[in-house]
């Protein structure tokens, strides 16, 4: 079994600039707090060490506090 040492984590597409080159679809739906939580709860079953979140902007959801706290409580750095 291969363990990654790192895992980046999408959390949604949700972003507060209006870049012309972005690729991203302007309707695309984000994430919920429980799916981010399941995959970071995946991750450190499957040995992973660090997380990185991304995903659009991850600072400008309401949630982030909570989705931080819950994976530094799992571990992660």
């Amino acid at each position: 079994m291969i363990r990654l040492k790192r895992a980046d984590v999408k959390v949604g597409f949700s972003c507060n600039n209006n870049c012309l080159f972005c690729f991203i679809p302007k309707k695309t739906i984000d994430r919920n707090t429980r799916e981010i939580k399941n995959t970071l709860l995946q991750c450190k079953i499957d040995g992973v060490e660090k997380i990185v979140i991304t995903g659009g902007e991850p600072t400008i959801r309401k949630d982030i506090i909570q989705i931080l706290e819950y994976a530094k409580n799992l571990g992660f750095k």
